[in-house]
């Protein structure tokens, strides 16, 4: 089985509270640190996927992680694409 064939799943809860407020993903975006960019992308997309209205989180994913995509690329683009297919349609 090659790579392209493989599926990707995963679980979405469909409680509405995270625990993780929309101003606490912003400060992870804005870090210096990629693993913590990469944590809250995830959040985001969790939250957002759970039906939370993060209408700030798009300008931050905009501004503080696709510079991001350099250093750590792969993980980061999934995630970017995964967060551009979410914010597409919950909006």
């Amino acid at each position: 089985m090659s790579a392209i064939d493989k599926n990707c799943t995963f679980l979405i809860s469909t409680e509405k509270s995270t625990g993780v407020q929309q101003d606490d993903i912003c400060k992870m975006l804005e870090s210096t640190e990629v693993s913590t960019k990469i944590e809250g992308l995830k959040k985001a997309i969790t939250g957002m996927l759970a039906g939370e209205s993060m209408p700030r989180i798009l300008m931050s994913v905009i501004r503080y992680v696709r510079y991001t995509m350099i250093s750590n690329a792969t993980q980061t683009q999934l995630l970017l694409a995964s967060f551009c297919a979410t914010s597409q349609c919950t909006n």
